[in-house]
């Protein structure tokens, strides 16, 4: 079945139904034990008493009970659900894994605490082990349609990134066996974007916000697609209301930030980073992010001091040495710049944009032979242009090879077309010269 199908299904399917999932990830208390159980469990009172603290999320509290419980009937299917639910909030993933288990020795079929830890292993990176149980789920028939669904729903998730054809069919198989949510919207949008579909998934993230479900995320869905279709000006009107509303939140302050950025608007772009970055100052690609606009924006100084703190988080990432290395070129520091862009390419060679200032640098300290070779690494993953042209020539002249020289002054002269005015009135006065060498 071809996209554009599969995309009318699902979202005559997904109409933002109100209905919600009984899961005890948003506070269910639904247990997995069989009827029968069920009635002998809801006897003891400090079960019902830990699942009270899980609703009201005081886990501590639940881990204590939970404990106290199962000191009287260590095979508690209930009671060993309810342990591990409140470890694995606690942190505790061996301790939740291993309540989990236990639960599943005594009844082998137990779809909540299967859907539990397969989650559990999705947060270990453990993907293969988490589909184990998920798989498992949407084969049992007393798991009903609800469950199944969860189940589906967490398999699309999985293969969103690597296998949209088994996403998008997951997604389906969700649909069919239980009620809609608003995730299916989001998920559904996500998948137009993985098909090449913009519009589409531009209709479902609208949609979430029409109807005022999951907006943070449907803002951030949509901001995401509007800044790739370089359609600035509509994400700053969509994620300055998203900010407004989930004030806060650093996607969306991140995204802000990109569009009014790229919306010409620097200084707005900075006061809503710098808000966001201070108020998470160990997220690095937020800090590297403020330090980009800071350095586009004329404030080089105060990018090279973002840039030099995430290298002290994160000393061996190529991006935030390259960025660093042209923040110092921007303040004619450029013997300075050499060391972090020398070092960027040695662990990320195929940047062509860090040979291209390493070899500025280079030139203004007039390393001139170190100019040419890092010229050469340059276009191995950039064509020429007028400004590697003009670097070109001057080493060569500089290194008395002027019939070089005077091959890229030339090609200087013909790509740049009136936009470096200085510098071609400098190379034509000395084509004069070399033409008579």
């Amino acid at each position: 079945m071809k996209w554009p199908v599969y995309a009318a299904l699902i979202l005559a399917a997904a109409t933002l139904s109100t209905a919600s999932l009984a899961q005890r990830s948003a506070g269910s208390q639904a247990s997995p034990v069989t009827s029968g159980a069920q009635t002998a469990a809801a006897e003891n009172s400090l079960l019902d008493q830990t699942e009270a603290a899980i609703e009201s999320q005081d886990y501590t509290k639940a881990q204590s009970l939970a404990t106290k419980a199962l000191e009287a009937n260590p095979k508690d299917v209930r009671g060993l659900y309810d342990l591990g639910f409140a470890e694995q909030a606690l942190g505790h993933t061996d301790l939740a894994e291993t309540n989990y288990r236990k639960a599943l020795d005594v009844q082998p079929q137990m779809p909540q605490v299967q859907l539990a830890l397969g989650r559990l292993f999705l947060s270990q990176n453990k993907p293969d082990e988490a589909r184990k149980q998920f798989l498992a789920v949407t084969q049992e028939s007393a798991a009903g349609g609800t469950l199944q669904g969860e189940a589906w729903r967490a398999l699309a998730t999985m293969d969103l990134a690597s296998d949209v054809p088994s996403a998008r069919d997951e997604l389906l198989h969700a649909l069919q066996v239980s009620p809609t949510t608003p995730e299916d919207t989001l998920l559904t949008g996500r998948l137009a974007e993985l098909s090449n579909d913009p519009q589409t998934a531009e209709q479902a993230y609208r949609n979430l916000l029409t109807a005022k479900k999951l907006v943070p995320e449907a803002s951030a869905a949509l901001g995401r697609l509007l800044i790739k279709q370089n359609r600035y000006e509509d994400a700053v009107t969509v994620l300055q209301a998203a900010v407004e509303a989930a004030p806060g939140n650093p996607v969306l302050e991140a995204q802000l930030g990109t569009a009014l950025a790229n919306n010409g608007k620097g200084p707005e772009a900075l006061v809503v980073l710098e808000k966001a970055y201070k108020a998470e100052p160990d997220n690095v690609a937020l800090g590297k992010l403020l330090a980009d606009v800071a350095n586009q924006n004329g404030n080089p100084a105060e990018a090279s001091e973002i840039y030099a703190g995430l290298l002290t988080k994160d000393p061996q990432n190529a991006d935030i040495l390259a960025s660093y290395g042209a923040s110092l070129i921007r303040q004619e520091r450029y013997a300075a710049a050499l060391v972090p862009l020398e070092a960027a390419v040695k662990i990320k060679p195929d940047m062509g944009d860090a040979w291209a200032s390493l070899a500025f640098a280079a030139s203004r300290t007039e390393q001139y032979q170190a100019v040419l070779d890092d010229l050469t690494q340059r276009k191995k993953y950039l064509p020429e242009n007028a400004s590697t042209y003009f670097l070109w020539g001057l080493a060569y002249d500089k290194l008395r090879r002027y019939k070089e020289a005077l091959e890229y002054y030339q090609l200087f002269l013909a790509a740049a077309g009136g936009k470096f005015p200085d510098q071609e009135f400098q190379v034509r006065h000395r084509v004069v010269v070399l033409k008579h060498k």
